[in-house]
């Protein structure tokens, strides 16, 4: 059983952040340890919401009461969200620390939420700098929308090809080689998009050290309510093949179609039988 420890937003009602990202690891069989940075009625879509900011400290403190109730030294993987601050970033950057040294082998997966294609940059620019400088050298697998790739990288993300050519700048950026998972990739089919992997030179799986692209296209559907992304950085998070994780998440939103939230419990069958799309090579 893989134990996980996010953190990210969370919700009272529907699913996104925390509230996404633990169901569907759950549901794989994976523990979750969940530090929310925010706390909220609802997604702020609707057009009511209320709530407010976990302060860096009171996260501390959250953080040091797990570590002395001895419940923080076998992390499998730390899956960072949403940090609405720089210095929610600097914590995390603290966490990750700490955690890598009762866990060395640990395994460092960053959702850096900063934006999308409609509304530009949407957290304060501080903290998307502290992402891009504090967190990305620190990740092992970053899962960003093409959108953010586009951001981090200072690269014009308009097909498939482009994520190859930023993720070289991100290895340069990074002094590392941090595996690439970006979702909405534009494709060369009108109303399609991809989800293109780029493995990191991996050691960690198998002997393969050899570099590979490869994409999934799905048709967008539209109408479909916010936490998709979160929900998908939660299967990945669970050690789903990012082929499979593409179906579920892709299932799950035809399933979705209309509703105010996700039907991640109303429709866990259709979501969960869904079979794994098939990946294709990308080259430059």
């Amino acid at each position: 059983m893989l134990r996980i420890l996010a953190i990210s937003s969370q919700v009272a009602c529907g699913h996104v952040g925390l509230s996404a990202i633990m169901p569907a690891a759950q549901a794989l069989g994976s523990s979750i340890i969940a530090l929310p940075s925010i706390i909220l009625s609802n997604h702020p879509g609707h057009p009511h919401v209320a709530g407010e900011r976990v302060s860096p400290q009171t996260l501390e403190k959250m953080f040091a009461a797990l570590d002395d109730n001895g419940w923080l030294g076998d992390i499998d993987r730390v899956l960072t969200g949403y940090l609405p601050s720089a210095e929610h970033v600097a914590f995390t950057a603290n966490v990750i620390a700490r955690v890598k040294t009762q866990s060395p082998g640990a395994e460092i997966i960053c959702d850096p939420v900063i934006g999308d294609e409609l509304e530009g940059v949407y957290i304060d620019i501080e903290a998307a700098r502290a992402i891009r400088d504090r967190l990305l050298p620190l990740a092992d697998m970053i899962l960003p929308n093409a959108f953010e790739l586009s951001w981090l990288t200072d690269t014009a993300i308009e097909n498939e090809t482009a994520v190859l050519h930023a993720k070289q700048t991100l290895d340069s950026q990074t002094l590392a080689d941090i595996a690439v998972l970006v979702t909405s990739v534009p494709t060369a089919e009108n109303g399609l998009m991809a989800n293109v992997f780029c493995p990191r030179n991996a050691t960690h799986t198998l002997s393969h050290t050899d570099r590979r692209a490869t994409s999934c296209r799905f048709t967008v559907h539209p109408n479909v309510p916010k936490g998709t992304g979160d929900f998908f950085s939660g299967l990945i998070a669970a050690a789903t093949p990012f082929e499979l994780a593409t179906a579920r998440t892709s299932a799950l939103a035809a399933a979705s179609i209309g509703k105010p939230h996700l039907a991640i419990a109303e429709h866990g069958k259709d979501w969960l039988n869904a079979k794994a799309f098939p990946a294709f090579p990308i080259t430059a």
